[in-house]
C-alpha cells in the first residue's frame, strides 16, 4: 500500500496501483463526500478529486508497522514531509505558486535566530517561537527568506522539544477546522532544511488574503490605521487588522482579562454583517472547546478591515493545548461566567448574548461535533504520532458528548508526552 497525501490539505488519493491510504485511527479510506451546511465547502470537491496526489517517501505499511519510520513517543509516522509532494492547487493557495518554495532554515539555525531576534526583531510576538518569512526568487529558485517581524507573507512555527508534535498537531487541527466548515487561514507543513516538519501559515493581513467579505455598513467606525494602505518590500499590500486585545484597549499581558460575551459584543459592534460573524464566532468557540484549545485569549480573535468592510478574521492558532499540557481550564476566557466544566447550556447562553436565533444555535451545537468527528475519520494526518491522534479523537468524543444529551463521557485521555509540563503557566501560549 502506497500513501498519497498532500501535506497541506491532507487529502489522500488512489495510488497508481488503485490502492488507498489506510486510516491511522482505524476507519475507512475517504472518498467523495457531500457538502456541509451553511457557508462551508464540500469535504471533497470535483476539483480536489482531480488533483494529482503525491507519493510519500515511505510505504504506508512501513509507516503503520514500524518499518523504516521514526517512532515518536510510541506513535508511528513519517519523519518529515518532503518538498514537491503538494497538490499544485493547494500550493498556489498557500505559497502563490504551483510548487512550494525552498526553506533554507534548519533546526540548528532556530536557536541562533532566536538569539538574533532579540536585537533584530525577526520574530513575532508570543511565547511560541515564530519567524516571519517572505518569498523571493522565481521558478525553481523561489525560496522563503527570513524578514523583519513587521513584514513578510508567511509565519513559520518550528518544532520545539518542550512540546513534541506541536507543528503536526496544529496543522491537523487547522485542516479539521476547515473540513468542519470553519473559515481558516491557509496553513501547511513544510520541512526545515534539516528535515523536521514545521508549521507554516500564510498571513491574512497581507495582499487582501482575508477572503471575501460582505457589503459595508459600520466599517468606517473601526479606528483608522496609517499602515492599512502601506506596502511591504516584496510589494504585498498590508491589510488593516486589529485583535480584540487592541480593540479592548488592553495591554498584551492583559489578554486574559475579558470574557467571550465581551468578545461577542465587540465583534457585533464593528462587523459589517454582525449576524454572520456572531455565528462564526460561536462556531470557532465550539470547535476550540471540542479540540481542547484552551488558549483562545483576546489576541487570538481579530477583526479585518479591507475595502471598507469589517469581518472576523479567518480562524488561526487552533491547537489542542490540553493534549500538550495538563491545563485545568477548558477555555481561556469565561463563557457564561465559567472557564471549566462547560456544558451545552453555557454555549446556548453565549449564543443568546450574540443574538443568534435559538433554532440556529441548536443546529450549530448539534451539527459541528458531527462534522468534526466525520472529518477526523476522513482526514487522518500521517505526521501526528499515533497515540497523540488516538488521544485527540478521545478528547473530541468526550467533549462532544458533553454538548449532547448528557450521556456519560468517560475519563479524559491525555497523550503521553514524556517531559510534558504539568503547570498551567507553561502552556504553549500563542
Amino acid at each position: 500500500m502506497v500513501s498519497r497525501v498532500c501535506p497541506i490539505c491532507l487529502r489522500p488519493s488512489p495510488s497508481a496501483a488503485g490502492q488507498k491510504i489506510g486510516h491511522v485511527l482505524g476507519g475507512e479510506a475517504p472518498g467523495r463526500q457531500g457538502a456541509t451546511r451553511g457557508h462551508s465547502q464540500p469535504y471533497v470537491t470535483e476539483e480536489q478529486r482531480r488533483r494529482p496526489g503525491w507519493i510519500a517517501s515511505q510505504n504506508l505499511t512501513e509507516i503503520l508497522t514500524g518499518g523504516t519510520s521514526r517512532d515518536r513517543e510510541g506513535g508511528l509516522g513519517p519523519a518529515e514531509p518532503e518538498r514537491g509532494q503538494e497538490h499544485p492547487a493547494c500550493s498556489r493557495d498557500l505559497y502563490g505558486s504551483a510548487s512550494p518554495p525552498r526553506l533554507a532554515v534548519g533546526i540548528d539555525d532556530i536557536e541562533r535566530l532566536a538569539i538574533e531576534t532579540v536585537n533584530r526583531r525577526l520574530a513575532l510576538t508570543g511565547v511560541q517561537r515564530k519567524l516571519s518569512l517572505s518569498c523571493s526568487g522565481n521558478g525553481a529558485d523561489r525560496r522563503l527568506t527570513i524578514v523583519g517581524a513587521l513584514g513578510g507573507s508567511h509565519i513559520l512555527k518550528p518544532p520545539t522539544p518542550e512540546y513534541p508534535g506541536m507543528p503536526e498537531l496544529e496543522h491537523w487541527t487547522m485542516v479539521l477546522a476547515r473540513a468542519s466548515g470553519l473559515r481558516t487561514a491557509e496553513t501547511g507543513l513544510i520541512p526545515l532544511a534539516s528535515g523536521e516538519p514545521a508549521f507554516i501559515t500564510r498571513r491574512f493581513d497581507r495582499s487582501g488574503n482575508a477572503g471575501s467579505v460582505p457589503s459595508p455598513s459600520r466599517a468606517s467606525e473601526l479606528p483608522a490605521d496609517p499602515a492599512a494602505s502601506a506596502h511591504d518590500r516584496d510589494g504585498s499590500r498590508r491589510v488593516h487588522v486589529e485583535d480584540l486585545c487592541q480593540l479592548s484597549s488592553l495591554a498584551t499581558e492583559q489578554k486574559y482579562r475579558s470574557s467571550m460575551e465581551k468578545v461577542g459584543t465587540l465583534v457585533r459592534s464593528f462587523a459589517t454583517a454582525p449576524g454572520d460573524d456572531a455565528l462564526r464566532l460561536l462556531e470557532v468557540t465550539l470547535f476550540s472547546f471540542l479540540v481542547g484549545n484552551s488558549d483562545m485569549h483576546l489576541k487570538n480573535w481579530t477583526l479585518v478591515r479591507d475595502a471598507g468592510r469589517v469581518v472576523l478574521s479567518p480562524a488561526y492558532d487552533l491547537l489542542p493545548v490540553r493534549l500538550l499540557v495538563d491545563d485545568p481550564e477548558e477555555f481561556a476566557l469565561p463563557i457564561n461566567g465559567r472557564k471549566n466544566r462547560l456544558q451545552r447550556r453555557d454555549f446556548e447562553a453565549l449564543a443568546k448574548h450574540l443574538k443568534i436565533p435559538d433554532i440556529v444555535t441548536r443546529r450549530t451545537i448539534d451539527d459541528l461535533p458531527a462534522r468534526l468527528m466525520r472529518a477526523l475519520g476522513q482526514l487522518p494526518s500521517p505526521w501526528v504520532a499515533r497515540k497523540q491522534a488516538q488521544a485527540f479523537k478521545a478528547l473530541v468524543e468526550r467533549n462532544a458528548a458533553r454538548l449532547g444529551s448528557g450521556r456519560p463521557a468517560g475519563p479524559l485521555a491525555i497523550a503521553p508526552a514524556g517531559e510534558r509540563p504539568t503547570s498551567r503557566k507553561h502552556r504553549p501560549r500563542r
